[in-house]
């Protein structure tokens, strides 16, 4: 111990810079839970779609609790299971290596990003939770490539392919928004990569 050194390092994993926190998926759970209470309520009534969906137009409103209200609203059971599913996937990984609070301010952060950006290039309504799912799997790809974390069973080249494939699979369909995907793991991957910089270099 020196000097609150041996903070920076994780004495228990080798491979690993900083600390790795070990998490419980308490977070993770906790998304996943309340994207199907709502689910359930927009089926109830149909206005909190066109009420807490992302729009350009409700933007200009000054509306701005769009940005994140519509991250937590699906459509339909397939929408919704898709995306909770690739949350549970990358999700629990990701708080498992990340403090609490850098978890969560990734993940709305990222969020409201690709709501943003969302309504900047569509005309249309979006919802969905996806935009913030791809800033948690582009976080997870920036502790990856930054070496300062090894994740255990997702590596940096399989995430790049998931994400490549995701992309050109979101082109293939009118449906899916691909804009909110980019502008959600780009935001991601970046503000985690140079937040693991500057906290590299306080150490």
């Amino acid at each position: 111990k020196l000097n609150g050194i041996e903070k920076c390092f994780d004495l228990y994993n080798k491979n690993s810079i900083l600390k790795i926190y070990n998490n419980k998926p308490f977070i993770t759970y906790v998304i996943i839970f309340i994207n199907i209470i709502v689910w359930i309520l927009a089926n109830i009534n149909n206005n909190i779609v066109y009420n807490f969906g992302i729009s350009n137009y409700g933007l200009f409103l000054g509306e701005f609790y769009r940005l994140i209200t519509a991250v937590f609203i699906h459509k339909d059971i397939k929408h919704l299971f898709f995306n909770c599913f690739t949350l549970y996937v990358f999700g629990r990984e990701t708080e498992r290596v990340l403090s609490l609070k850098n978890y969560v301010a990734i993940y709305f952060l990222t969020g409201v990003i690709a709501s943003l950006f969302s309504a900047l290039f569509n005309n249309g309504l979006s919802i969905g939770a996806s935009g913030a799912i791809f800033g948690i799997i582009g976080s997870l790809a920036a502790l990856n490539r930054s070496k300062m974390y090894s994740t255990q069973t997702i590596d940096y080249f399989t995430l790049v392919l998931y994400i490549i494939i995701s992309v050109f699979s979101g082109f293939m369909n009118q449906y899916v928004d691909n804009v909110a995907h980019i502008a959600g793991v780009l935001s991601g991957f970046l503000i985690q990569y140079f937040y693991l910089k500057i906290k590299q270099a306080k150490c």
